[in-house]
């Protein structure tokens, strides 16, 4: 066969492109993404040596986005974890107003929200000194077909040792549970609901600080995708397109690792996939990590400031795990 001329090969690779971005854009969105670059970022109050700062700046045109974590070693004594809830009238306020209020060194946001009702109704767990403040929504509706989902979804926990834990976690009667998978909903078929047996391997979940959010993203060391399980879908959350979001997740030597990255309301910035976003974490040393609220939600305070968003972006929002002094 001769060489083919130059218009043809020229349609030839523009059709292999529209083909590879139709077949598998997000793949290559997540390449083009990953690894992120991180720099230390030098912050304008001093932080206590164990709380440490790192960005990584977007490119223009955009081929990663603007993103930011804290790496907190909580061998530090001097600082405890504390898990708030809006006591607003509306349920909801900035983050920052909300970590000022807590003393924090260092705030982020909670899990999911109902923002059209007042006060806002919360759907994720938040667990502060043991006494429940919101917990997880035990079932997830669905319209297309209607259907009623009994869902075991993420929290990340604090028990009264200082260890930490992600888990799918469902309240049985006054008690959570965890479990070491979650129900195995599907968009096309609503599994059992979670018992004290169901799924295999339950046990209670005796923590005395605790976050809800979701989907897991990595455990055991293992990456995880439970978007489906989790009942996301249909949700106007999306899994697998670039987008703003925000993580919580820890190492093997007890670092906790907060992280935010723009996207999606930032014009010149791509966000992450989920799945780019459990590989990001696996890469920063995490043996287990949690997807929390994200979009216009994601919000990392530091020393009162909101680092990545301007304040005119930033939505009020219900929840905050924050990093106080010890009293």
């Amino acid at each position: 066969m001769p060489p083919l001329k130059r218009p043809a090969r020229r349609l030839q690779i523009l059709f292999g492109v529209v083909m590879l971005l139709a077949l598998g854009g997000f793949a290559f969105l997540r390449v083009a993404q990953s690894p992120l670059r991180w720099s230390k970022v030098a912050m304008e109050m001093d932080l206590p040596p164990s709380i440490q700062v790192y960005s990584a700046a977007a490119t223009i045109p955009s081929t990663a986005p603007r993103a930011w974590y804290v790496d907190i070693d909580t061998a530090d004594k001097n600082l405890q974890l504390v898990p708030w809830l809006s006591r607003s009238p509306s349920g909801r306020e900035q983050g920052s107003a909300m970590a000022t209020g807590q003393k924090a060194i260092v705030a982020i946001n909670g899990g999911y929200f109902d923002m059209e009702s007042v006060p806002a109704r919360m759907y994720s767990l938040v667990l502060r000194d043991g006494k429940m403040l919101s917990p997880n929504i035990p079932i997830v509706h669905r319209s297309s077909p209607t259907r009623a989902y009994p869902v075991t979804r993420s929290a990340f926990g604090i028990d009264a040792n200082g260890n930490f834990d992600v888990a799918w976690v469902a309240q049985i009667g006054q008690q959570l549970w965890a479990y070491p998978s979650p129900v195995p909903h599907t968009v096309a078929k609503v599994a059992g609901a979670p018992s004290t047996t169901y799924p295999a391997g339950g046990h209670p979940w005796n923590m005395m600080q605790a976050i809800g959010g979701g989907p897991t993203l990595m455990s055991d060391g293992q990456l995880q995708d439970t978007y489906e399980n989790e009942v996301f879908f249909d949700s106007g959350f999306p899994g697998d397109a670039a987008y703003s979001r925000a993580a919580i997740g820890y190492t093997p030597n007890h670092h906790l690792i907060l992280f935010v990255t723009d996207g999606r309301h930032i014009s010149d910035v791509e966000g992450l996939t989920l799945a780019g976003l459990a590989a990001e974490m696996q890469r920063l040393g995490c043996v287990e990590a949690m997807n929390l609220d994200g979009g216009g939600s994601e919000t990392l305070v530091i020393n009162g400031q909101t680092i990545n968003q301007a304040p005119r972006q930033a939505r009020d929002i219900t929840a905050i795990l924050a990093i106080t002094p010890k009293n």
